[in-house]
C-alpha cells in the first residue's frame, strides 16, 4: 500500500465409396486378391501423421494437453501434442496455429505453420512439446484469451471432450500494477468530521501487484485525482508493506 498527500474539500474517485465388385472371380484369382489386401493391411509406414479417417473416440488418435492454461503476460508456455498410436522409433507431425480471442496478435507471437514433422527425438513416447510466447506491455487490461490448435483434425481422439481435442484456450494474466482500492486514512481537523479548504488529506492506494518505489529517487510516483471540478495531483508520502 502506498499513501499520497493532497488537499481538497471534496473527493471524487473515477476509477473438421464405396463401390461394389460385380465381376465373377475364379478361385486362384480370389486367393491372389486376398493375399494382396492382407499384405497392404500389414504394411506399417515409419512416419506417422495427424491425418486419418474420422472417429469420434479414436484409440489411436491425437489430442493436445494444455498444461497450465493461465500464463502471466510476457511469459512462454508449452502445449503437448499426444499421439496414442505412436510406435517407438517413428515420428509424427502437425501444423500449428494460434487464433485470436479477446487477446490479439499484439499480446502473443502468432503461429500459422505449414505441416511440420517432429523429429524422432522430439516425438519420443508419442508426446511433442511445443513452446509459445506471450508479449509484455505496459497497458492496464483485463485477463485475455486466445487459442492454440493443431491440424489436420480428422484424427482427434474425441472432439466432443474438451480435454482430448485439438485446441487449448490460453488465458494471459496482466502483470501491470493497477489500483484495487483507495481509502482516506487521515482525519479532518474540524470537529464535525468535515474537511475544509486547506486541510491535508492522506489517501492510501492498494495495488494488484507489488510496486517497487525507490524512495531515494527524485522522481517519486504521484496519483492524479478529481477533486470537485478540478484535477489535482497527490504526491507520494510513504509505503506500507510491499503492495
Amino acid at each position: 500500500m502506498s499513501t499520497f498527500r493532497g488537499t481538497s474539500s471534496h473527493l471524487h474517485i473515477s476509477l473438421p465409396a464405396g463401390g461394389s465388385l460385380a465381376r465373377r472371380l475364379t478361385f486362384p484369382l480370389l486367393v491372389v486378391a486376398l493375399l494382396t489386401v492382407m499384405a497392404a493391411l500389414m504394411a506399417v509406414p515409419n512416419q506417422q501423421t495427424a491425418s486419418a479417417a474420422p472417429n469420434a473416440a479414436n484409440p489411436n488418435g491425437y489430442y493436445l494437453e494444455c498444461g497450465d492454461a493461465i500464463v502471466r503476460e510476457g511469459d512462454s508456455f508449452e502445449v503437448t501434442l499426444v499421439y496414442l498410436g505412436h510406435q517407438e522409433g517413428s515420428n509424427f507431425g502437425a501444423a500449428w496455429h494460434t487464433d485470436v480471442g479477446t487477446a490479439g496478435t499484439a499480446d502473443y507471437e502468432a503461429q500459422d505453420t505449414e505441416f511440420i514433422n517432429g523429429s524422432v527425438e522430439e516425438t519420443r513416447g508419442g508426446r511433442w512439446d511445443r513452446t509459445f510466447q506471450t508479449k509484455q506491455d505496459n497497458l492496464l487490461e483485463e485477463a485475455e484469451t486466445f487459442t492454440v490448435r493443431f491440424s489436420p483434425t480428422d484424427n482427434v481422439v474425441d472432439p466432443d471432450n474438451p480435454l482430448r481435442d485439438e485446441k487449448c484456450e490460453i488465458t494471459i494474466r496482466d502483470d501491470d500494477p493497477n489500483i484495487t482500492e483507495l481509502s482516506i486514512v487521515s482525519e479532518p481537523d474540524a470537529v464535525d468530521d468535515t474537511y475544509i479548504a486547506g486541510d491535508v488529506i492522506e489517501i492510501q492506494a492498494s495495488f494488484s501487484t507489488n510496486v517497487d518505489v525507490d524512495e531515494e529517487s527524485e522522481d517519486l510516483p504521484s496519483l492524479g485525482l478529481t477533486v470537485g471540478s478540478s484535477q489535482r495531483k497527490s504526491e507520494y508520502l510513504r509505503k506500507s508493506a510491499t503492495d
